[in-house]
């Protein structure tokens, strides 16, 4: 009877080791569950900053690409309109040393044609 009433004492601490392993490990994948669950509302939380950190870096870059865009344009405006002005310039002077030119050279030709009329006279 001894020996039985040991066995079943040793059977009882090992069922009440069993029992309470079994509550450890409910708690255990319990509290694994929860920490799963923060961890996964954690990286969700991050992902939305990124994404929302992204569309500002995204925006931000058009804006400036925009930006830029515009200047260059204001620049080469300005740039073509300053070279026009230049070839107008240029080409005012032109027509100014032209018409210079043919008067000069009519007034060669009439004083030549004077000089060879006195001469002949």
């Amino acid at each position: 009877k001894t020996r039985e009433a040991v066995q079943g004492k040793l059977q009882s601490a090992c069922e009440d080791q069993r029992l309470m392993l079994l509550e450890s490990n409910e708690r255990n994948e319990s509290l694994l569950r929860e920490l799963e669950r923060r961890c996964q509302e954690h990286l969700t939380m991050e992902l939305k900053e990124v994404e929302a950190a992204q569309i500002r870096l995204t925006e931000e870059t058009h804006r400036q690409l925009r930006d830029l865009r515009e200047s260059s344009e204001e620049r080469w405006l300005e740039e073509r309109q300053a070279r026009e002005a230049q070839v107008q310039g240029l080409e005012d002077h032109v027509d100014f040393l032209e018409g210079f030119l043919q008067d000069a050279r009519e007034l060669f030709l009439q004083r030549g044609s004077r000089q060879r009329r006195s001469k002949m006279s």
